[in-house]
């Protein structure tokens, strides 16, 4: 079998076992949020609950040390196994240009890609950092957080003003992202031309991504999603109080101050 082969096997399984534990770690931890009150909650407890998915983190921990203990005896170059994209892809074409390399059409044309991408970042970064001051000026002031009994009215504020720039954060982060993708892919383009002009054969080859860069920032896109709905379905059905209480609980009970 290829080493790279036995790399995947190695990288999937722990990926497999590192979905399971955290399903059943999240069960459990439901399992103990929605029990009754009344129990009074101690380590044996949680212990009990964490026991039941001992074997999972086993199995986890040893994929995870197999992993590594493989690449320290393979030493195998990382990037063998990376695939590449389009940005990638002209950063190492660009470090095979000659240092006396001819400022022609196709150079000037590169320059232009990486100043408009250098002026994406400047933008996003400012954007980035308008909602990071915004989330701030709110989180940051203590009138917001009164104990007044109105716990959940609290929470639903904090929702109402902070997930607005949030999503605007995320929707930057997905804008950037595929505009230098774009302007990398036309940079890529640029750069094979002046490679061609420089009168060398094409020696450098390429894993390109695809499809796959989509779907994943499709996947984190609805993972997020997913828990901003959540986050407003569990503040209207009360949870900020409930998750009041169980603190309560587990400081007087479990850990003993007062």
């Amino acid at each position: 079998m290829k080493k790279e082969s036995i790399y995947k096997i190695i990288k999937y399984v722990t990926a497999f076992f590192s979905i399971i534990m955290i399903i059943c770690f999240i069960i459990q931890l439901a399992r103990v949020y929605f029990g009754d009150l009344s129990p009074m909650y101690s380590r044996d407890i949680v212990g009990k609950y964490l026991l039941q998915i001992l074997p999972i983190i086993i199995l986890w921990i040893i994929s995870i040390i197999c992993g590594f203990v493989y690449s320290l005896i393979v030493k195998e170059k990382k990037h063998i196994y990376v695939k590449t994209t389009n940005e990638a892809m002209l950063k190492i074409l660009e470090a095979n240009f000659k240092d006396d390399i001819s400022r022609n059409e196709e150079y000037k044309a590169l320059e232009k890609c990486h100043k408009k991408m250098k002026i994406a970042l400047i933008i996003s970064l400012v954007i980035y950092a308008i909602c990071l001051i915004m989330i701030s000026l709110y989180l940051f002031n203590p009138a917001h957080f009164l104990y007044d009994g109105n716990i959940n009215g609290q929470m639903l504020d904090l929702l109402i003003n902070t997930s607005p720039w949030l999503i605007i954060s995320l929707i930057t982060i997905i804008v950037y992202t595929y505009y230098v993708d774009y302007e990398s892919k036309n940079g890529v383009v640029y750069a094979k031309a002046i490679i061609k002009n420089e009168g060398r054969s094409k020696i450098i080859k390429f894993k390109k991504i695809r499809n796959e860069k989509l779907i994943i920032n499709i996947i984190r896109t609805c993972i997020i999603v997913i828990a901003i709905v959540f986050i407003i379905v569990g503040v209207v059905a009360g949870g900020p109080q409930r998750v009041y209480q169980k603190a309560i609980n587990i400081c007087t009970e479990c850990i003993g101050l007062g």
